[in-house]
């Protein structure tokens, strides 16, 4: 993604919504979002290259988000590292993350989540059968959840 117009028209509308979802307004940074200009210029994301403008990078830890991660960044697929780190999300670690096939780093540390790691993302790790792409995830994938 995105690989034509439609698919950027979704990768900029799961973008709104997480800024929504999250209260961009309070973010420390939030400089090009929700402007006409190209997501890959926004703060905290990076993406591939120029030329097809895939974000690859969300990391917008101690960026002071609150509120719920939306399901919808499961459309997020061609994200390779995904940074929640030290912000203030509640809900639960959402399923939806395990669609983001080509994730290699998921941060989930002092972001506020609350319940056990998902089976879908515990799937994408390198060590798991079949290997998956993710090799940093510091979660507990082992089904009980310590006392």
């Amino acid at each position: 993604m995105p690989g034509n117009d439609d698919d950027k028209i979704i990768q900029r509308y799961v973008l709104s919504v997480l800024y929504y979802a999250l209260n961009g307004a309070n973010w420390k940074a939030m400089e090009g979002w929700l402007t006409d200009g190209d997501e890959c210029n926004w703060d905290n994301i990076s993406c591939e290259d120029a030329t097809t403008s895939v974000v690859t990078h969300y990391e917008p830890e101690r960026n002071r988000l609150e509120g719920t991660i939306p399901s919808e960044i499961g459309e997020l697929t061609g994200l390779v590292s995904l940074d929640f780190r030290n912000n203030n999300i509640e809900g639960t670690i959402p399923t939806e993350f395990g669609s983001l096939a080509s994730l290699e780093e998921l941060q989930l540390q002092y972001a506020g989540l609350s319940g056990s790691m998902p089976d879908e993302i515990c799937a994408l790790r390198t060590d798991a059968v079949p290997a998956g792409q993710l090799s940093v995830l510091i979660a507990d994938c082992g089904g009980a959840t310590p006392e």
